[in-house]
């Protein structure tokens, strides 16, 4: 017997198969000149974005709470500062914060022992 984790997982799974055709995208065209590159953060924009944070939302895998994040918002900006110029200046990014918990959500259709009823949201770290 599948748990409920697992019948969900192979619905949403199912959702997103990639077909096989023999259709091919164009050519990338650059639209504009600006590259990540160019972007600056500043470690006070860091401390008023972590302030924003609703304390209750949820949390991704990384299990830091935005409760957690809030009450160190000055200690984690600079460290934080830090780390996001280098990924932007390097273009590497961390696999970790390309995970997420998937969850469900239901549609608030008919019936509820339906997994198509259920749409998935990805909760990603703070």
């Amino acid at each position: 017997m599948k748990t409920k984790c697992g019948i969900f997982n192979s619905y949403f799974q199912s959702q997103c198969t990639i077909l096989q055709t023999s259709s091919f995208l164009p050519p990338f065209v650059k639209k504009n000149p600006k590259t990540l590159d160019k972007i600056i953060i500043a470690q006070n924009q860091i401390t008023a974005l972590i302030r924003k944070v609703q304390a209750k939302k949820s949390h991704g895998h990384d299990g830091i709470s935005a409760k957690l994040l809030k009450m160190a918002d000055d200690s984690v900006s600079h460290p934080l500062f830090i780390i996001y110029n280098n990924c932007l200046n390097k273009g590497i990014f961390p696999k970790k914060w390309k995970k997420a918990n998937v969850s469900p959500i239901y549609k608030k259709k008919n019936e509820k022992n339906i997994t198509s009823n259920y749409r998935p949201i990805s909760l990603l770290p703070l």
